[in-house]
């Protein structure tokens, strides 16, 4: 195997900024470690590397803080008898570890909406809701396919004050079971912050609604709950108004509730705007690993495995 093949493995990764020039770097380090090589049985006899090596140039690399030292490091450090097969195990977990990063709130990419591969894929984009803001922020991304996360915004200024749309774009989430006999389709929006007025709030919003479904297998399966987040609860339509759904669509309103001095969601008569659905499972592993591990502060992602089954049972409508 060539320097050329290693190009290969490491270039069919998605890179991105600083991530891209570690890859660069490999790139440059293994065809100066291994160009030389006349012989595909010089290579193939190169002894594997102190195992101890891996960890410490693992280390070096995620803590570098220039893409200079990115290079020195995986030119220098590389020991020449490091094989290629120990030199990608080290170059994909430091890939991993230096993409993630928390950037601002507005330069956060969404995920495109997807097309639907399952059947609780495709009836989730058949449920998927749409959102009235009454007042505070609009839904924005939270996570982008690197595991970049929304820094949020410090409740200042007005209820809707940096946060009245991305123009990148924005985001509904949703991840979808079997519950208790019937299915619960939890669709969730981030909020930069929730600002109920001026200074009092806090980064970062979180809120989620369900939409319980009787039978997906039927040829037109009906819903018959919603439930809207509320603080740590969820308010129950069970059977929802008619008034609250346009088709197969529930209409939620985001707005402030003076008793519990946060914004809530709540089943509204009023159309609202629709974002595009991506579902837990067609995450990249880097977005669901970022939102898994985030601090969010205040805020909690209902749809994470640590969460998920907590929400739904909270969210349930007998």
């Amino acid at each position: 195997m060539s320097g050329r093949a290693s190009v290969t493995l490491v270039s069919n990764r998605s890179l991105h900024g600083h991530t891209a020039l570690v890859a660069a770097a490999f790139t440059v380090s293994l065809y100066s470690e291994f160009a030389v090589t006349s012989s595909r049985t010089a290579l193939e006899a190169q002894a594997e590397p102190d195992a101890a090596a891996i960890p410490v140039l693992t280390s070096k690399l995620t803590s570098a803080a220039t893409p200079e030292d990115v290079l020195s490091i995986c030119t220098q450090q590389i020991p020449r008898t490091m094989n290629l097969r120990a030199i990608a195990a080290v170059a994909l977990s430091s890939l991993a570890s230096v993409q993630a990063a928390v950037i601002a709130h507005d330069a956060v990419v969404p995920f495109a909406q997807p097309t639907p591969t399952t059947t609780l894929q495709t009836m989730a984009v058949k449920f998927k809701p749409q959102i009235d803001i009454s007042n505070g922020c609009h839904p924005y991304p939270a996570v982008d396919e690197d595991g970049n996360t929304s820094g949020g915004l410090k409740p200042t200024g007005s209820e809707s004050s940096g946060c009245t749309g991305s123009s990148l774009g924005s985001q509904i989430y949703g991840r979808a079971v079997e519950y208790e006999g019937v299915y619960a389709f939890m669709y969730s929006w981030y909020m930069p912050k929730d600002e109920t007025l001026p200074g009092l709030g806090h980064r970062h919003d979180w809120e989620a609604c369900v939409v319980w479904v009787d039978d997906i297998t039927l040829d037109e399966p009906n819903i018959i709950a919603l439930s809207a987040s509320y603080h740590s609860t969820y308010l129950v339509y069970y059977p929802p108004s008619s008034d609250y759904l346009d088709g197969d669509s529930a209409k939620i309103d985001y707005s402030t509730s003076w008793i519990i001095l946060d914004h809530s969601l709540s089943a509204t008569s009023d159309s609202g705007e629709t974002q595009d659905l991506i579902m837990w499972d067609q995450l990249t592993t880097a977005a669901q690993t970022a939102l898994e591990d985030t601090d969010f502060g205040s805020a909690n992602v209902p749809f994470k495995e640590a969460n998920f089954e907590t929400k739904l049972a909270n969210a349930y409508y007998a």
